[in-house]
């Protein structure tokens, strides 16, 4: 720096080009903040699912009511049980010749008479069955005359027919030559 006759300070070109080239360089900016961090995204509750529906929808693709029908001559008449694999009887018809009468019995026990339906081939009909006892063991009782038609659409319906009593696990149960036999034995 220089200083004139008068006492004044004077910068010289050269300072003073640094000083205007300082003033024009760019202001070192901080570095930009980083950029937010996404939000959570939150994934939505599923929708609630429906109630599993049944593998079938029409009775006659349901699975058959595992177990087999078992034929014996009886005195006066003559029964078929159906007996599921532990040995169990679900369901017994029995003839009782002398009266002519064909008895469903479906294992199980109501405080009174209840609705019941069966369901075959060819149609649905509904009855009521009422509380007995088979062989010591409760048992609901719907009973037929021997030239029922109900007995012969069970007897002769397409593979299967449905026994619902209500309170009861509905079955499913094959049409054997065993139902046709004691429908056969009460005519």
């Amino acid at each position: 720096m220089k200083i004139n006759h008068a006492g004044q300070r004077r910068l010289s070109p050269i300072v003073l080009s640094l000083a205007i080239l300082a003033g024009c360089a760019p202001i070192p900016q901080a570095a930009p903040p980083p950029p937010p961090a996404p939000a959570p995204t939150v994934q939505p509750a599923p929708p609630p699912r429906a109630p599993e529906a049944p593998a079938w929808r029409d009775w006659r693709d349901a699975p058959v009511t595992p177990g087999g029908w078992r034929y014996s001559a009886e005195t006066g008449g003559s029964a078929a049980r159906f007996v599921d694999p532990a040995g169990a009887v679900l369901i017994t018809l029995r003839c009782t010749g002398a009266t002519r009468t064909v008895s469903l019995l479906r294992a199980g026990t109501a405080a009174t008479a209840v609705p019941a339906s069966i369901t075959t081939s060819t149609g649905v009909k509904q009855l009521g069955a009422s509380p007995a006892t088979e062989g010591g063991a409760p048992v609901m009782a719907i009973a037929f005359a021997a030239g029922d038609a109900q007995l012969d659409a069970m007897a002769f319906s397409r593979g299967r027919f449905l026994v619902e009593v209500n309170g009861l696990p509905t079955l499913v149960l094959p049409a054997w030559a065993e139902v046709g036999r004691v429908i056969e034995d009460c005519r």
